[in-house]
């Protein structure tokens, strides 16, 4: 799927993305670090859509840590940052969907977009998914290493 546009692989990101099932584990972190490193791997202006109806709860970047003290704000502000640093050295936009009534972090999740241009939607699943998934395959990233 690498190798096609977003026009000929559009249908099947949908399939694939409407067949995601919930095991109760959020893993943005090792995920985030995954697709920045494949899409960087596709060019300049190339771009990652993390989708995701929860907080990160599993892994590096655990944002639950957070409420149990094993991690400080500041180290996971600092893990996100290296993140979006990372995405922005490959010229990667990371976009941003989130349920709308769902917890997960949005303030510590947009260093991502804000680093490297990208947008941050919150959807109803009931109202807007395939609005808010076309609105982030379909957009022009104007700069991503500035």
């Amino acid at each position: 799927m690498m190798n096609k546009g977003i026009g000929e692989s559009f249908n099947n990101l949908r399939y694939l993305l409407q067949s995601i099932t919930c095991t109760s584990v959020t893993s943005l972190g090792p995920a985030i670090l995954t697709a920045i490193g494949i899409a960087g791997e596709c060019g300049p202006e190339s771009s990652v859509i993390v989708c995701t109806d929860g907080l990160s709860n599993y892994g590096i970047g655990n944002l639950e840590d957070l409420k149990t003290g094993r991690v400080s704000q500041e180290e996971i502000d600092s893990f996100y940052q290296s993140l979006a640093n990372y995405a922005k050295e490959k010229e990667v936009a990371v976009n941003l969907i989130s349920i709308k009534g769902e917890d997960c972090d949005l303030e510590t999740l947009t260093t991502l977009t804000e680093v490297t241009g990208g947008n941050v939607d919150i959807i109803d699943p009931f109202v807007d998914s395939e609005c808010a998934l076309s609105k982030s395959v379909t957009a022009f990233a104007v700069a991503t290493n500035v």
